[in-house]
């Protein structure tokens, strides 16, 4: 972590993996007593600790600080989003909120072209009415949709067989 920032008082959540080996450095008391003991110099306080269950291996002490930091900005986000709700629609909870928000999508639209290219075309879906209401009341707008891209015809038969159905989640 950035030595120069002064972490001082600021809230952390403790997530580590969880771990068969009971002794060394890699159990999960072990990472768990690690992360304790950096946030304790950096004079920071726990939040929680969440154990990844299902998720084994080690935690290095770099990528541990990376895992720190993580989680400390996941519960900025969350904090952050809390308040603005507060302030502009009152009666949603932030889990309300990005559950609303989650069907909005970013899809890639591919259409052969007649000369073996393919045009391939990303989209935002509409958001619907609900979606809207929540944007509005946040003051937030959707990004302008993003101009279209040609793929030659060799590397779009290559993509299309890697691509099927491929959907990301917009946020």
């Amino acid at each position: 972590m950035n030595e120069r920032y002064n972490y001082q008082g600021k809230r952390y959540i403790a997530l580590v993996r969880a771990s068969d080996t009971t002794e060394g450095t890699t159990s999960t008391q072990a990472q768990l007593a690690m992360l304790h003991e950096r946030a304790v110099t950096l004079k920071m306080s726990l939040v929680a600790e969440v154990i990844l269950d299902g998720v084994t291996g080690s935690m290095p002490g770099k990528r541990a600080e990376a895992h720190i930091m993580v989680a400390f900005l996941g519960y900025c986000l969350q904090v952050t989003l809390r308040q603005k709700l507060q302030r502009h629609a009152p009666g949603l909870t932030p889990r309300q909120t990005l559950t609303s928000l989650r069907s909005i999508r970013m899809v890639d639209v591919h259409l052969p072209t007649t000369d073996g290219r393919t045009l391939i075309l990303p989209r935002l879906t509409e958001p619907g009415a609900e979606q809207r209401m929540t944007l509005e009341k946040l003051g937030l707008t959707l990004p302008p949709q993003p101009p279209p891209r040609i793929r030659a015809a060799a590397t779009a038969e290559a993509a299309a067989a890697g691509q099927a159905g491929e959907a990301s989640v917009l946020m």
